[in-house]
């Protein structure tokens, strides 16, 4: 019997019953698969670090992560390179949300009933449908070809399609000056899915933050956090930019992001992408990040309120905003379980504190 088929089948019924801690069982498990988990480990150091280390610092690092994820929790990469937590001391990483940790602290400030809002984007649409600003519609096996056509043309012929349970960007198409002949084969394809589709009109952005990357819209992810008297509050924001290659500007999908002041409006960072590389300027457009101030700011973050106030028992909440061509506030979508790896890889502190002060108003 192979080392696996041991673990699985005598040492992990013994350390359920035991009542074994998830994370100390995931390090145990590194440690059994030492070789393979350190040839990942190996993978992402060139992945993330740049500068050349020693063959000692990358014992360290190895060891390093061990402890992390015995201590606290949390992917590899995500977690452990991504939000840079080997940069930080264990006093930085026990105020941080960028481990296992998060998922319950972030359930703690959230009404379980209103959960299917913002994980389900038709039901997100429908009960924000005031707040969106573009035209959409759901294509299930019911749907009418000449319905379809009819909302194909209003929309130019340009519009995107969503999976409504898809993330990261990597779910969103892009469809260009379609045809009749690409509409109706498009719309078949649609209707063959196993659930609903979501189509929906492409928004013109206002041209002051489209200028950072024309192929992608630029978003505002700004954080909401409602205090226990139900008062709302603006409480991070960053600016995500596309990388000029993609038509998303997910930092899962090549974007990038910097952050935001949230008192001025300014981009206080560079931005970085999923590489951790940074940029100054934009790499394709070659538009300054570091310093530009952010139009209509404080209209931002009212329309942030605005939207938090619809559900304030969601009391910890991820918006995607941008202002469209006509200077009208839209939301692009809710975010329930709205990460901190873009944030928290920006700072020398944990954000766990910082969020929990605004929610104990």
């Amino acid at each position: 019997m192979g080392l696996k088929k041991i673990i699985n089948k005598t040492i992990t019924p013994i350390m359920m019953k035991l009542g074994a801690s998830s994370l100390w069982y995931s390090s145990l498990k590194k440690r059994f698969f030492y070789k393979k988990y350190s040839l990942e480990m190996d993978e992402l150091i060139a992945k993330y670090i740049s500068y050349p280390i020693t063959n000692k610092q990358r014992r360290y690092l190895k060891k390093d992560y061990l402890h992390f994820l015995w201590k606290y929790g949390g992917s590899i990469e995500t977690d452990y390179f991504k939000t840079q937590m080997y940069r930080k001391s264990d006093f930085t990483r026990m105020e941080s949300l960028a481990n296992e940790s998060r998922y319950a602290w972030r359930d703690s400030f959230q009404a379980k009933k209103y959960w299917p809002i913002f994980k389900d984007k038709r039901k997100f649409y429908e009960s924000f449908s005031d707040e969106l600003g573009r035209l959409w519609m759901i294509v299930d096996k019911d749907s009418k070809k000449e319905d379809f056509l009819k909302f194909i043309k209003k929309c130019d012929y340009n519009v995107f399609v969503k999976d409504p349970y898809g993330y990261g960007g990597s779910s969103v198409k892009f469809y260009k000056n379609l045809t009749i002949e690409e509409s109706l084969k498009l719309f078949e394809e649609l209707r063959m899915k196993d659930y609903s589709y979501i189509v929906e009109e492409q928004l013109k952005q206002c041209e002051e933050l489209l200028s950072f990357s024309n192929c992608s819209v630029n978003t505002l992810r700004i954080i909401t956090l409602v205090n226990t008297k139900g008062n709302p509050y603006v409480g991070y924001a960053l600016l995500r930019m596309g990388s000029g290659k993609s038509d998303v500007d997910n930092f899962s999908s090549g974007g990038m992001a910097a952050l935001v002041d949230v008192d001025t409006g300014i981009l206080c960072t560079t931005a970085m992408n999923g590489k951790g590389e940074e940029f100054v300027f934009h790499p394709v457009t070659g538009k300054q990040i570091v310093g530009f101030k952010i139009p209509d700011w404080e209209k931002y973050k009212t329309f942030a309120i605005k939207l938090a106030s619809y559900y304030p028992e969601m009391r910890y909440i991820g918006w995607d905003i941008i202002k469209d061509s006509n200077n009208n506030m839209c939301v692009i979508e809710g975010n329930k379980d709205a990460g901190v790896d873009l944030n928290e890889c920006r700072l020398l502190y944990g954000l766990k504190p910082v969020y929990e002060r605004i929610l104990n108003l």
